[in-house]
């Protein structure tokens, strides 16, 4: 989970131990992309692509911005990896590998909630995903 919802304090990749998986951090600008291409932001906390932009989310317990503010629960994180849905119906984007974890037992996927239960909240409103232009028919003349 670190890889992708921790914060990076240097090039190289290192976590920030400060914000350990708070998500893309709210000051960060997306990463931009030409039409039709798929771009990672330098510290893997943001994705552009055919989608749209997708952000890492937070997953600390921060009850303002972290899993509970999403009101999550340890049935409907679990229920999220089961579906590929989240508690609100909408799909997992990528590149968040869903599949991966469906196959988890649901002990091993409950004892990830309760990890995620005990790490420091950290405060970091994490932008809204954007979604694809949608795209739209160019009139054919026909009628």
């Amino acid at each position: 989970c670190h890889d992708c919802h921790s914060p990076k304090k240097d090039a190289a990749g290192h976590v920030d131990e400060t914000r350990p998986l708070s998500g893309r951090p709210a000051t960060t600008p997306a990463p931009s992309t030409a039409a039709g291409e798929i771009h990672t932001a330098l510290d893997l906390t943001a994705w552009t692509g055919p989608w749209g932009t997708t952000y890492a989310s937070n997953l600390t317990p921060d009850t303002t911005t972290g899993l509970p503010a999403r009101r999550y629960s340890e049935a409907s994180f679990v229920a999220m990896f089961r579906t590929g849905k989240k508690p609100n119906g909408v799909g997992i984007l990528p590149p968040m590998p869903y599949e991966m974890y469906a196959n988890m037992t649901d002990d091993d996927l409950k004892a990830i909630w309760a990890y995620l239960q005990t790490i420091k909240p950290v405060r970091n409103q994490v932008p809204a995903n954007v979604p694809a232009p949608v795209a739209t028919a160019a009139p054919t003349g026909k009628k």
